[in-house]
């Protein structure tokens, strides 16, 4: 037996309309359309379709092919713009590694951007600056082991 509430939310949502669709029948329809997007992007490149690949359930958002989390945008531009199936990759790759720099500080290009050949680092660039973040990285810990030595002291 439905509920009040149950009841009206199934009335509302029979009762909304656009182009003769219910919201449910909308959501269907979204629904479907994401997961023929995610279905195209698997068999492009090679990935295993799984239409329960939507993170947190939720069509449209973020889904996991591969070994990669996937945005639905990314996906679009992906499929709508025939882009070269290698390209998704250096891109992901590019974004995962500059994102890895500074705590994600440095900001990437969305994927369309790239096709379109936005400016971005070359390796020479990466390489300095993940060198840099090493150094850093190094003189926290240095730093963090002289406070420790120094504390250790004053306790004795």
């Amino acid at each position: 037996m439905k509920t009040g509430i149950e009841m009206i939310a199934e009335r509302e949502s029979k009762i909304f309309t656009a182009n003769g669709m219910s919201r449910e029948e909308l959501r269907l329809n979204y629904n479907a359309a994401c997961n023929a997007y995610l279905a195209a992007f698997c068999e492009k490149h090679g990935y295993d379709y799984e239409p329960a690949a939507w993170t947190g359930n939720d069509p449209g958002g973020i889904a996991e092919g591969g070994d990669l989390f996937v945005s639905m945008a990314d996906m679009l531009t992906d499929i709508d713009r025939d882009a070269p199936k290698e390209e998704y990759i250096k891109y992901y790759d590019y974004c995962m590694r500059v994102g890895g720099i500074c705590d994600g500080k440095l900001n990437t290009p969305n994927y369309d951007s790239w096709l379109r050949g936005c400016p971005r680092m070359d390796e020479e660039q990466i390489a300095r600056l993940e060198e840099l973040q090493r150094d850093v990285r190094s003189a926290e810990m240095n730093l963090k082991v002289e406070i420790d030595r120094i504390n250790n002291l004053k306790q004795e």
